[in-house]
């Protein structure tokens, strides 16, 4: 309210041109134009979110593509960036497992974040999954899809490891942990809705225990960020021994 709409306008477009000239930079100067295909994606979604004639956020199932600009396209953005395999490549399919675990893990954290705001949404027709299933269905589907998620994770991250090298197995109690500590609060709040009756308690229920939104996403992406930076270290300094030959 302080910056006016046409003011934000303006920044907005200008984050979104700069964008698309990096991207288009980086593209010429890797040979790589699915870097600016990503870039294209991601903003056409993150933009049609909110704004009309798309406005995903209010068509239902459509509400989940705001998960790809946010979780998956900058992941396989950087992944693409920052080495030279094709997109069938063995490896690369481990990690677009990875990434797809990481995006459903992750989106059903954004389904609870919906749930808090579904009386706003429900008032102004905007059609949020909260709003069509109701509180209930949306903390079962909340969990249920974080735990694919986590398992579809930890398989792909389980397999790259077996193609590097065998010791970084023993980061799978870390990643097991991070993704418990996800989930477990949207369980017990869905056992806990399970036993109410009225949505308003529900929704009491859920606004207390947001403060720690911001904990759910960190403890899930903590395993897989330490992860990342030990498979990082394997590649760096060549210490590569597969048990998968790929």
């Amino acid at each position: 309210m302080k910056i006016g709409r046409n003011r934000l306008g303006v920044l907005v477009a200008i984050h979104i041109v700069l964008a698309i000239v990096l991207a288009a930079h980086l593209s010429i100067v890797t040979d790589r134009i699915e870097l600016s295909i990503f870039v294209w994606i991601g903003t056409f979604l993150g933009v049609g979110y909110s704004i009309e004639p798309f406005r995903f956020k209010k068509r239902g199932v459509f509400h989940a593509l705001i998960a790809l600009p946010i979780f998956f396209l900058p992941g396989i953005y950087s992944y693409f960036l920052v080495n030279t395999l094709s997109i069938l490549d063995t490896f690369t399919l481990f990690f677009l497992i990875v990434a797809i675990g990481v995006t459903l893990g992750h989106y059903a954290l954004i389904l609870v974040s919906q749930a808090e705001d579904q009386p706003a949404d429900k008032k102004m027709d905007v059609f949020t999954p909260a709003v069509v299933w109701g509180l209930k269905r949306t903390l079962y589907t909340s969990f249920m899809t974080n735990l694919i998620g986590s398992i579809l994770a930890l398989i792909g991250l389980i397999l790259i490891f077996l193609t590097l090298n065998m010791w970084l197995l023993a980061l799978i109690p870390l990643i097991i942990v991070g993704r418990y500590f996800s989930m477990i609060e949207v369980l017990r709040m869905y056992h806990f809705a399970k036993n109410l009756g009225s949505e308003d308690d529900i929704l009491e229920h859920i606004r207390l225990h947001m403060e720690k939104y911001p904990l759910w996403h960190a403890y899930g992406l903590s395993g897989i960020t330490v992860s990342s930076l030990c498979i990082l270290l394997v590649k760096s300094f060549d210490l590569i021994v597969p048990v998968l030959n790929i």
